[in-house]
């Protein structure tokens, strides 16, 4: 997904949808908002979330790089960025008590989407759960020589696609990994440096408003989203706008919560979200109406589409799209 703001410079702030210049005397929540005063002649604000959220990453990647400079190795690394992204913010604590979290000999349980059911795992495995799904999936398409890229757009702190390119080291395919966040691409790349992935090229890139230009030269790349589609306001569609533009053959794997959109067209799918609990995370509705029109109109085939693949959080469940051009 795609993570925090970028506070560095004015250019970037002006160019964030969380910012706004505000005229004098203009009156804020400050439980909403908060000031960060970069220059003595603008008043510039960045919203409390991404502000924050911004702030998290700096101290994700702080712990990255502390133990990278003591010899940690990758996996411990990971480790160690999931239990700052997944249990020490409030928000996630909360997620986590109320996906059913509870104890058996001592050991912290929590349920976590598979296959359109809840499974039970420790509370510590549910990232690294979520990875292996995701990698069971992909490496039967890695290893068939389709492709020559895969590139994981809105890569975050980059735990996916490093372990993905980890455990592909063996192919020459060209992996990339693409994030807005300036903390995010410094986690990624120690990530990266640790694992010890050559092929590994990381991008910063704003998937608003984004420029695919540097895809033009693989004859096929795999394209990679968990949890991206949804967050990107207003709508998608000058992604997929630029798809189409630079890339003629391409195949997207897209984790998305769209469950319920897809049980609204198909009465089989027993959805483990509702579209209340859903809208409730303020992203973006109407996703896999979308997406089908998209693939519709431009001729191209949905090699699968998996309802509740998997996930992080019970209420966040991943659904799985594959389609292909």
């Amino acid at each position: 997904m795609i993570l925090g703001v970028d506070l560095v410079g004015i250019e970037q702030l002006l160019s964030a949808n969380h910012i706004a210049i505000l005229p004098k005397g203009t009156r804020l929540d400050r439980s909403t908002h908060g000031p960060f005063p970069l220059t003595s002649g603008a008043n510039l604000w960045v919203s409390r979330p991404a502000f924050l959220t911004y702030l998290h990453l700096k101290d994700v990647l702080a712990t990255i790089r502390g133990l990278r400079s003591v010899g940690a190795g990758v996996v411990d690394m990971i480790r160690a960025a999931d239990q700052k992204i997944l249990f020490e913010t409030p928000k996630q604590r909360r997620a986590m008590a109320a996906a059913g979290h509870r104890q058996v000999n001592g050991v912290d349980l929590v349920k976590m989407p598979r296959m359109g059911g809840l499974v039970e795992v420790p509370i510590e495995l549910v990232a690294s759960e979520y990875r292996s799904h995701v990698h069971d999936y992909l490496r039967p398409l890695l290893n068939s020589g389709r492709y020559d890229a895969m590139v994981e757009l809105g890569a975050g702190p980059g735990d996916l696609i490093v372990t993905i390119a980890r455990e592909s080291r063996d192919t020459t395919i060209k992996f990339i990994g693409t994030e807005i966040s300036i903390p995010a691409c410094g986690c990624m790349l120690e990530l990266a440096i640790a694992a010890g992935t050559p092929l590994l090229e990381i991008r910063r890139l704003d998937l608003s408003c984004p420029d695919l230009s540097f895809l033009s030269a693989f004859r096929r790349p795999l394209l990679l989203t968990s949890g991206v589609l949804c967050v990107l306001q207003p709508s998608p569609a000058s992604l997929f706008d630029e798809i189409l533009s630079k890339l003629p053959r391409f195949d997207l794997v897209a984790l998305e919560p769209v469950s319920f959109e897809i049980a609204e067209r198909d009465s089989r799918v027993r959805p483990l979200i509702t579209r209340e609990q859903y809208l409730s995370q303020a992203l973006i509705p109407g996703l896999w109406p979308f997406l089908e029109d998209w693939v519709r109109c431009h001729g191209m085939i949905v090699e699968r589409v998996i309802p509740d693949f998997s996930g992080k959080r019970p209420i966040h469940p991943m659904s799985l799209i594959h389609v292909a051009k």
